[in-house]
């Protein structure tokens, strides 16, 4: 703060500072008034830490630092939009608050590391990386990680279409000179199984004659007298 008061273009960045094991409020409360000090210069430049003993002297559990550093990320973010929130997460449990007074801006949060846990949480969840020390083509592999990590996180969900859709009407693609197909005829639910293999299918002007027995039908189909009308004969066995 004395710094940012004797400056006027220098940024400050913290490098690095082992969020978990802070509190967040803690954290979000001091980086904000930073912040108002200093002209919004101020960055967050934040680990997971590596060492164990580190973790065991402060009571937290260094096997949920990764956890407990992603949720902590959500929890300042939420605390500096100076609006009344809460969190009910699976670390911290924040009850409704108020925290003032807010940073005029979002305090841009820089992730360091150089592991695929840590890239791909910059990547999803930091607004920039800061690297230790790294060559040239180590900085160069470790961009295009981040790169990748970008494009999963910016790639464009399929687009839905919005609203109830109408389905086509069938109708329309018909031409309406068309003639329509004949329909079945229904079948009795209450006919007898044994009575299907002997209905007769014939013309009107068969229909109107006497029935025949469906033998005497198909032979006039075999041996017709003349030009037949499709006459139908349905065998035994055979239910159509």
């Amino acid at each position: 703060a004395t710094l940012a008061a004797q400056t006027k273009n220098l940024k400050f960045c913290t490098l690095i500072q082992i969020l978990p094991v802070h509190h967040p409020v803690e954290v979000a409360k001091s980086l904000a008034t930073l912040s108002l000090f200093s002209d919004d210069r101020v960055l967050l430049g934040a680990g997971a830490g590596w060492m164990k003993e580190e973790f065991e002297v402060m009571g937290v559990d260094f096997k949920t630092r990764g956890s407990r550093f992603n949720e902590m990320i959500e929890v300042m973010r939420k605390l500096w939009t100076g609006k009344k929130i809460e969190h009910h997460g699976e670390f911290f449990e924040l009850p409704p608050l108020v925290q003032t007074p807010p940073p005029t801006r979002p305090i841009p949060i820089l992730i360091g590391g150089a592991s695929k846990a840590a890239l791909r949480r910059a990547g999803r969840l930091g607004d920039g990386w800061c690297g230790a020390g790294n060559s040239l083509e180590d900085a160069e592999t470790i961009l295009k990680s981040l790169q990748k990590e970008r494009k999963k996180l910016t790639k464009p969900s399929p687009e839905r279409p919005q609203g109830p859709q109408k389905r086509p009407r069938r109708r329309q693609e018909r031409s309406r000179t068309a003639p329509r197909a004949p329909r079945e005829r229904p079948r009795s639910r209450q006919e007898a199984p044994e009575n299907r293999s002997k209905r007769t299918f014939a013309p009107k002007s068969a229909r109107e004659r006497p029935r025949s027995h469906p033998r005497e039908v198909l032979e006039a189909i075999l041996e017709p007298p003349g030009p037949h009308l499709g006459a139908f004969w349905e065998p035994p066995g055979l239910h159509l």
